[in-house]
C-alpha cells in the first residue's frame, strides 16, 4: 500500500507537536520513525493510523485521504491494518490463543475450526507453537511481544503499525524481535511503520528512516545515509552523545517560553 504524508501539523492548544511533517512510504517498505522523548513520533503514529485527526495536512493511502474520511470508511480501511502497541496490550483474561483470535472473531464470520487453524498458523509464525492455552501472566515479556505481533498479523494486513516493539526487552530478546520483524517483512511483503528510539533496532529493521526533532522531519533516508551523515543533530542522536544541538537540561522559564511559542523540546 502506497502511503503519502503531506504537511501534517498537530497542535494541542498553543503547543505544536508536529509541524509540517511530510514523507512517503513505498509498498512493502519498512519505515522507522525515530527521535527523542517529546519529539512527536508517537503522536505521528496515532495520526497515521487514524486514531487522531491532525490539525492540518493529509495522510494518503493509495491516494485516499484518511483525514477527510468518514468514521465508517476509516473503520473499513483499518481492517486492512495491523497494530502492535507498546507493551503488547494483551487481554489478561484471555489466553494467548484467544488474544490472537480476537480480531478474527471481531471482523469476520469464520467458524471455530477455521479460526483455530488461523491462530495456530500465526503462533507458529512467531515461534510460539503450543503456547495458545497459556495466559499473558504465564509468559515472558518477550513472548508477550510476539503474541501481540501474531495478533496484529491475524487478518494478514497490508500495513503494520508498531510502537516501540523492543522496548523493555533484554538485548538478546530485542535482537530476536528485530529478526522476527525482518523475517515477516520478507515473507509477507507487508508495509511497516515502526516507531522507536532504540538505535540498534532501528538500523536492524529499517529500509528507510526519518528523524523527528521538535515536531519536524530533520532527516529522511536509508540507514546508510544516516550512518554517514555529518549533521551534528543526527550524529548526536545516533551516537547517543550528551553534547550537541539537542539540549539535555533547560530551565523552567525557557521551557515555558518554548511551549507558548509552539515548540516541544521536552
Amino acid at each position: 500500500m502506497d502511503i503519502a504524508v503531506e504537511g501534517i501539523e498537530q497542535r494541542y492548544g498553543p503547543r505544536a507537536v508536529l509541524r509540517g511533517v511530510s514523507f512517503k512510504v513505498a509498498p512493502g517498505e519498512t519505515m522507522v520513525i525515530m527521535g527523542g522523548s517529546g519529539c512527536g513520533k508517537s503522536t505521528l503514529l496515532r495520526v497515521l493510523s487514524g486514531i487522531e485527526k491532525p490539525s492540518a495536512g493529509r495522510v494518503l493511502y493509495n491516494g485516499q485521504d484518511i483525514v477527510r474520511m468518514t468514521e465508517e470508511d476509516l473503520d473499513r480501511l483499518r481492517k486492512r491494518w495491523g497494530f502492535c502497541f507498546q507493551g503488547g496490550a494483551l487481554f489478561g483474561s484471555l489466553t494467548v490463543g484467544e488474544n490472537v483470535a480476537f480480531p478474527i472473531h471481531e471482523h469476520t464470520t469464520l467458524g471455530g475450526k477455521v479460526v483455530d487453524i488461523m491462530v495456530k498458523m500465526k503462533l507458529d509464525m512467531v515461534g510460539l507453537t503450543g503456547f495458545g492455552d497459556l495466559y499473558p501472566s504465564q509468559i515472558s515479556g518477550g513472548m508477550a511481544k510476539r503474541v501481540a505481533l501474531a495478533r496484529a498479523m491475524a487478518l494478514d494486513p497490508e500495513v503494520l503499525f508498531m510502537d516501540e516493539p523492543s522496548a523493555g526487552l533484554d538485548p538478546v530478546m530485542s535482537a530476536a524481535i528485530d529478526q522476527l520483524i525482518l523475517d515477516l517483512a520478507k515473507k509477507t511483503k507487508i508495509t511497516t511503520i515502526l516507531v522507536t528510539h532504540e538505535m540498534k533496532s532501528a538500523f536492524a529493521v529499517a529500509d528507510r528512516m526519518i528523524l523527528l526533532h521538535e515536531g519536524v522531519v530533520v532527516a529522511d533516508g536509508r540507514p546508510a545515509d544516516m550512518r554517514e551523515s555529518l549533521d551534528p543533530l543526527i550524529r548526536q542522536f545516533i551516537d547517543g552523545l550528551p553534547d550537541g544541538p539537542i539540549p539535555l537540561r533547560r530551565n523552567r522559564d525557557e521551557y515555558v517560553r518554548s511551549m507558548l511559542n509552539g515548540h516541544s523540546k521536552a
